[in-house]
């Protein structure tokens, strides 16, 4: 009777353990399978966009930033131009590479904006005038900077290239730099204005062509009998320079 009970008692404890064996094994693949599908529903792709300039022909020289984009494998990613042109930039898009839209790989995309870098024309004249021009890399007048002999700066500045205007600023011989004492105008292309400066007595003339070009001339009425004139084409060619004292 010992020996029937012995043996159906290792009985059940052999059956127990095989039981536990089959369990333990027909649970632990399951958390594995899911985190491989978790693992893969993750992955995602990488685009750098590069912001390069240069002067023509080597716009893509300098860097002037970049940035990361990131987003999961085949979705969809959009970049823009950055705007270097208005706001005192004069930085105007060259080109820019094809791939400025399309999906995330499991390689790194590299997208290029390429960029004109400004042109600098610096001219001294007679008597301490001067002309200092920013333009555009396809010749458009950003800045015209003059500095007359008696010490007064005229600013002339196209802050929105997709608007026919420039802002004008006239300082004095008091304040020569950009503070309380300028007066500022906006004035349209294709139109002409005069300006006296009652402070010192000056009167400003200043004529825009349709496209942009200026004709300034500055006659002192006061204290000195300085006249100049200066005009400049619409792509910044100096085409009169008469400085008289």
């Amino acid at each position: 009777m010992i020996k029937k009970c012995l043996g159906l008692l290792s009985s059940l404890l052999l059956i127990g353990i095989l039981s536990g064996s089959v369990l333990y094994f027909s649970v632990t693949p399951t958390p594995a399978i899911a985190s491989t599908k978790v693992a893969k529903s993750k992955a995602k792709g990488k685009v750098i966009v590069y912001y390069v300039y240069g002067k023509r022909g080597h716009t893509g020289k300098y860097l002037w930033s970049k940035k990361t984009l990131t987003g999961k494998i085949g979705t969809t990613y959009h970049t823009k131009a950055l705007d270097l042109l208005n706001d005192s930039g004069y930085m105007a898009l060259a080109s820019h590479s094809k791939n400025t839209s399309g999906k995330f790989t499991r390689k790194t995309t590299k997208v290029y904006y390429r960029y004109y870098d400004v042109i600098e024309r610096d001219y001294e004249f007679k008597h301490e005038a001067d002309l200092y021009m920013e333009l555009t890399g396809d010749h458009r007048i950003g800045l015209f900077d003059r500095n007359l002999q008696d010490g007064v700066e005229v600013v002339v500045e196209r802050t929105n290239f997709s608007k026919p205007y420039y802002d004008v600023s006239y300082s004095n011989r008091v304040d020569t730099g950009h503070g309380s004492g300028l007066k500022e105008f906006h004035y349209r292309f294709g139109s002409t204005h005069r300006f006296k400066d009652n402070r010192d007595g000056n009167i400003y003339t200043m004529a825009l062509t349709n496209s942009g070009g200026i004709t300034f001339h500055a006659v002192a009425t006061k204290h000195s009998t300085m006249n100049e004139l200066v005009q400049v084409s619409a792509h910044g060619k100096l085409l009169t320079a008469k400085i008289r004292k």
